[in-house]
């Protein structure tokens, strides 16, 4: 486009600047938006915003810059060879623009690397475990297994970018400081302007390049799951549901295998049509209908009629759901007057033309909503109790956190609708909605779980009278006041952890909308048997996460406080609330390290449920281990996980095992937890098991001995990666600990068998974890 130096008025639709062309112009938008787009990202710039910056080590434009609305820009021609200097140097209001411009920029391609990232990330472990899954049923039904060796030599994105949190963290506050301060504190200097500038041009470009290869990574993933070449996993998998099918057989898992394909595909086509111009499109349609046509059968004419009555049923509780909120609160019986600010701040959150805003207004009314949403919660709760009948949307209110029937689409709202109620899935953790777990408590058969504070009902009725809130008779009438042990744990774990599960704490709401769902509906709910089968897929793996030592005494065979390992899996409550995050709250419920551990999860999930599972086992092993070992957790006198990963941590730059190159790497690392141990450790421990599981390496040899000696794999993995030297070396002392462990429990066993040959179950259980597994 021709330009003139100065204002220039441009109708919506023009190319500013196309990719590929020479750099004559930079500009700033003074008016309108414009659409800077290429392969890599797409990203919207409003008024006040300096272009072309980040395209200047180049001389091209990177990208084409496209008018989305009638705009005015200030354009400004690139003669010097120090263009930023010469431009700061005419007008010292440019400096202020260009840094703000900058670390905006940069924001936004952070955002979408990160979700470049986690996409590739999440796909490449789902192509991994769908492939198990695909060779475990091949053996299971005797069919003989037509293999994918890319899908075994497949290695994991190697980024080439060490993202350091406190410098992004930098940047967003830098992007939101009013111009007018920036303008008073950059015209003091003009080399600072220009070595900022240079610091964050490098780190766009950095990204750029990263989002490159991230897409072109993603494509080689998406090849092996259905590529246009043949020889694809759901290729492979369709041929064997054709193969079962003849023989008159519907394989639920292989359908459920091949829907799970389905879906991925369908959300990588979202996550890069949404955030880059790599316009994407896959069968979806095409596969869906192989999907159906695999797993449908011929239904009876009394089937045919109970899928239409259900169908009609779900209309029907649709059309109920006019005026949801209204509903609600009439439902609650609390007082109107008390709700008008929370009503109000509802009506602004509905009509709002940014719900994902984070400027000032909206943070208020999301305020607002969340100070009306847990009393609301907790009034409907107790009016459900002693209710008969219980409206659609406040079922849905209690379950999904739904709220009003503006704020999602039709589609989604006759899916909740459509979801019937979980039973208890037979499975290793007992799973509770948010009711279920608050009748628990009220039944007395839960405690309330700790409040953020580490307090749990008991202690925080002792600290209440210790300070003066309650006497000595009121605590003890309090604590066995199942209606006050309810709403602490609404006013304690539920308020704290809706927010964590959220995941995203500048633009948290507590209530359902339809900005934040992205993909199809059934693949964000989150459901009892899903978390079922995400536990029990990872603990095949890591066999040993949940086992700990327990005292054990049998008075017959002259057994007094023996140890013996036990097996105790963590209850799970699902939080009302879509998110992108879980919780592991608790490693243990009580006193007792024999009580099972609290995880929560959101009801609804754009985050792979097995990626939010694998963080819980992580941080479970950590918390557990510093709970088991109390004062010396990070004594490494005494050996344990955290102990010898603390010592690892303090001294990593005085151990000669680890290489300066690995040093500056483990630097990064910590900066990236901000110092945290316990997410220090987590990082390794989701390589432990995502890459080094695979004989992908990625940690040094220290901390690969740590994961190998306290976080085991089960034996099928060790067979595996023990042919490797450096495998088989860090795997030696975990070795040499079992055969131990073994020769004690023979002694022991020959010693009982003496008395009975009846074996008590809890030893023979000990005995098996520590040879069978």
């Amino acid at each position: 486009m021709q330009l003139v130096q100065g204002k220039n008025p441009i109708s919506k639709g023009t190319v500013l600047f196309q990719e590929g062309e020479q750099m004559e112009w930079l500009a700033i938008l003074l008016a309108g938006k414009i659409l800077i787009k290429n392969k890599c990202y797409r990203i919207v710039k409003v008024q006040g915003t300096f272009l072309g910056l980040a395209d200047l080590q180049k001389g091209v434009y990177s990208s084409d810059y496209m008018v989305m609305e009638d705009a005015v820009v200030l354009a400004l021609p690139i003669y010097e060879k120090e263009p930023i200097r010469s431009l700061i140097a005419r007008n010292n209001d440019y400096r202020a623009i260009m840094i703000s411009s900058q670390c905006k920029h940069f924001i936004g391609l952070h955002r979408i690397y990160e979700s470049l990232q986690k996409m590739s990330e999440s796909l490449y472990y789902f192509v991994k475990t769908s492939y198990r899954t695909y060779q475990e049923i091949h053996q299971r039904v005797g069919i003989p297994t037509i293999e994918i060796s890319a899908i075994d030599e497949l290695q994991t994105y190697d980024s080439s970018i060490d993202i350091v949190e406190e410098q992004v963290h930098f940047y967003e506050e830098a992007s939101r400081i009013p111009l007018s301060i920036n303008k008073t504190y950059f015209a003091y200097s003009e080399d600072m302007v220009v070595y900022l500038n240079e610091i964050l041009t490098n780190n766009i470009n950095q990204y750029v390049e990263e989002c490159s290869n991230l897409l072109e990574y993603t494509e080689q993933l998406v090849e092996l799951l259905n590529g246009s070449s043949g020889g694809s996993l759901f290729e492979y998998s369709a041929m064997l549901g054709r193969d079962l099918k003849r023989e008159g057989k519907i394989d639920k898992e292989l359908i459920d295998s091949l829907q799970g394909i389905v879906e991925q595909l369908s959300e990588v086509e979202h996550v890069v049509n949404e955030n880059t111009m790599t316009k994407v499109s896959y069968p979806i349609d095409e596969m869906r209908e192989t999907v159906h046509t695999l797993a449908s059968k011929e239904l009876s004419a009394e089937e045919q009629a109970e899928k239409e009555a259900a169908e009609a049923l779900v209309q029907r509780d649709f059309l109920t759901l006019k005026d949801s909120m209204q509903q609600i609160i009439d439902f609650s019986g609390l007082e109107e007057e008390t709700l008008t600010t929370f009503k109000e701040a509802v009506e602004f959150f509905v009509h709002a033309s940014d719900r994902l805003s984070v400027e000032d207004d909206m943070k208020k009314q999301k305020k607002n909503i969340t100070n009306g949403f847990f009393p609301l919660y907790q009034a409907c709760y107790y009016k459900k109790l002693s209710s008969a009948k219980i409206p659609v949307a406040v079922r849905l209110f209690l379950n999904y956190g739904y709220l009003d029937e503006r704020l999602l689409t039709e589609e989604q709202l006759l899916f909740l609708c459509g979801v019937e109620e979980e039973k208890e899935e037979s499975g290793p953790c007992h799973v509770y909605t948010m009711c279920e777990w608050l009748d628990a408590i009220r039944n007395g058969e839960k405690d309330p779980s700790k409040s953020e504070f580490d307090e749990d009902y008991v202690e925080s009725l002792r600290t209440m009278r210790k300070q003066g809130e309650i006497t000595e008779e009121e605590q003890k009438q309090l604590l066995n006041d199942m209606g006050k042990r309810v709403d602490f744990e609404i006013n304690n774990m539920f308020k704290c952890n809706d927010r964590t599960c959220y995941g995203q704490p500048s633009s948290y709401v507590p209530i359902l909308y339809k900005d934040v769902l992205y993909g199809y509906m059934d693949k964000l709910l989150v459901t009892k048997k899903k978390l079922n089968e995400s536990v029990e897929r990872l603990n095949r793996l890591d066999y040993s996460v949940f086992y700990r030592e327990v005292i054990y005494s049998n008075a017959e065979l002259n057994i007094v406080n023996d140890s013996i390992m036990k097996n105790i899996f963590p209850d799970i409550i699902i939080i009302p609330v879509y998110g992108i995050n879980a919780s592991m709250w608790q490693e243990i419920s009580g006193r007792s390290k024999q009580t099972p551990g609290r995880f929560l999860f959101p009801a609804l999930s754009g985050t792979n449920i097995d990626d939010l599972m694998l963080k819980m086992f992580g941080r479970f092993h950590w918390e557990l281990c510093r709970c088991v070992m109390g004062m010396a957790w990070n004594d490494v006198k005494t050996k344990s996980l955290t102990s010898e990963y603390m010592d690892y941590i303090q001294f990593y730059r005085k151990n000669r095992e680890i290489s300066e190159e690995w040093r500056d790497k483990i630097k990064l690392q910590i900066q990236k937890a901000r110092n945290n141990s316990r997410e220090i450790f987590l990082i390794d421990y989701e390589n432990w098991m995502r890459n080094e599981s695979n004989a992908s390496m990625k940690l040094n040899k220290v901390a690969r001995e740590i994961l190998a000696t306290y976080v085991p794999f089960n034996k099928e993995y060790r067979d595996k990666l023990g042919v490797q030297r450096p495998y088989e070396v860090a795997m030696a002392r975990y070795g040499r600990n079992m055969v131990k462990k073994k020769q004690e429990l023979d002694l022991k066993l020959k010693a009982i068998r003496k008395v009975t040959e009846d074996i008590p179950e809890e030893i023979m259980d000990t005995y098996r974890y520590f040879t069978e597994n």
